[in-house]
């Protein structure tokens, strides 16, 4: 709580506006939407001085359904990093297309 009344009255309030994109995101629910929510909410939109910004380092869509999760690192929402649950153990992780098996 501390942390939070020491940040400058415009810091918060680019923090109140991002947590209030996302509670009040009525979109699609796929991975899809809520990439491009997250992408929408990065910190590259709310920048803090002229062409600079502190950068949003990662993002996670998981898919509870699908046993899977996509990582996207430094806002760079076009290339993921993914895994995926294996039922008896371990997982797969993928980089594109490709899939490779960790145990």
């Amino acid at each position: 709580k501390k942390e939070a009344q020491s940040r400058p009255a415009a810091t918060k309030s680019k923090v109140s506006r991002r947590f209030d994109s996302l509670a009040a995101y009525t979109g699609p629910a796929d991975d899809r939407g809520v990439r491009d929510l997250l992408e929408s909410v990065a910190q590259k939109n709310y920048p803090q001085t002229e062409g600079s910004y502190e950068k949003t380092m990662w993002s996670i869509v998981y898919c509870p359904e699908g046993r899977c999760a996509d990582f996207y690192f430094a806002e760079n929402y076009e290339h993921s990093y993914g895994l995926l649950l294996q039922e008896k153990g371990g997982f797969l992780k993928h980089e594109g297309d490709g899939f490779y098996e960790t145990r």
